[in-house]
């Protein structure tokens, strides 16, 4: 059965398109972070202010990642998926025309 193939498709496609959403969320606190750090201590501390940039720039990058990989795979594998049903239906057209 395709939708037997097909199972876990949605779940690759979910984290493909929450994964970059998770990542911007990651910026946002990272920037939070180091705006915070220096409202509080002012720019006498550049290197904490740097750790909450940091932490920004990690979790984009880390969503981008995740979301890329699985984007990537989620057509590889749909790709297969649609090779398959043109195979089946290939066959089943075959056999109709010989049973006719």
């Amino acid at each position: 059965h395709i939708a037997t193939i097909e199972t876990g498709m949605n779940t690759v496609k979910i984290i493909a398109t929450i994964a970059p959403l998770l990542g911007l969320l990651g910026t946002v606190i990272g920037v939070f972070m180091a705006f915070k750090i220096m409202a509080e201590s002012g720019m006498g501390s550049p290197e904490k202010f740097a750790e909450g940039i940091s932490v920004a720039l990690i979790t984009t990058v880390g969503g981008m990642i995740v979301a890329i990989l699985h984007y990537v795979g989620h057509n590889y594998l749909l790709a297969m998926v649609d090779k398959i049903e043109a195979k089946i239906e290939k066959a089943v057209i075959t056999k109709l025309s010989e049973a006719a």
